[in-house]
């Protein structure tokens, strides 16, 4: 499917920090204006992590999580470096690293792949799984490793709230026809997207393409009428990133 349109040249980006500013620069890069549309807030929660020595790794499937924790773990005076991580994607073992930890493996994928990662490199016997998540997340993941036998350490070390309304500046654009594509990389963040377009402008996204992350995505977006909606072959920025070049 052919994304590009000169006359309505910009991309719009739905996700928060961190990760908004590499993703506008590389769609920059890309030769297309972009708009940022962050539609929420993350906020992190206190937890207090105790018999870390009991556990045998960390997982990590979002970058939101790795940055909440590694400050609790600051704060709690807690040494992490040398505890190994599983990460779900190649971004987010970059994030790992970056914060500090040492002995990295990635998925490379999605969150099927980081459970078929994990029940090949660990062992229930060998200690608990932490796997700091933000707030109703990971539900799936958690379930199937509890299902082969590991002790799942489940912290909530954020949590995320919609914005009070989307901003006038992509109302303006909407109605200008200058948005070619919206990106969205979570089904919460299209949820709020529903939530926060008033009724009067839904109409106007018949002339948008809208690239979802995941075929969950996908099913919230297909509340509205769209151009069109192209789902990226892998849950990661740069499959969507392909589909606009």
């Amino acid at each position: 499917m052919k994304l590009g349109d000169k006359q309505k040249n910009y991309v719009v980006i739905t996700r928060p920090e961190p990760g908004l500013s590499e993703t506008i620069l590389k769609v920059q890069k890309l030769g297309w204006k972009t708009l940022a549309l962050p539609l929420m807030n993350v906020n992190q929660l206190s937890v207090e992590f105790t018999n870390i020595d009991q556990i045998q790794a960390i997982l990590f499937t979002s970058r939101q999580a790795i940055i909440s924790t590694v400050r609790l773990f600051i704060r709690q005076d807690i040494r992490y470096r040398d505890i190994p991580v599983f990460a779900v994607g190649d971004i987010t073992a970059h994030d790992a690293k970056i914060a500090g930890f040492e002995k990295v493996q990635s998925a490379h994928k999605d969150s099927n792949a980081l459970n078929d990662l994990i029940q090949r490199e660990l062992f229930p016997k060998q200690g608990g799984l932490l796997f700091p998540v933000g707030k109703g997340q990971g539900k799936k993941l958690i379930s199937n490793l509890q299902n082969s036998g590991f002790k799942m350490i489940v912290e909530e070390v954020y949590e995320t709230r919609r914005k009070d309304f989307i901003p006038f500046s992509f109302i303006e654009k909407l109605k200008r026809g200058e948005i070619n594509t919206i990106l969205f990389f979570s089904s919460e963040t299209a949820q709020f997207f529903k939530d926060l377009l008033y009724e009067e402008y839904r109409y106007l996204l018949n002339q948008i393409y809208a690239i979802a992350i995941s075929e969950k995505v996908k099913k919230v977006l297909e509340n509205f009428q769209w151009k069109g909606i192209v789902v990226a072959d892998h849950p990661s920025t740069e499959s969507m990133l392909y589909l606009i070049k």
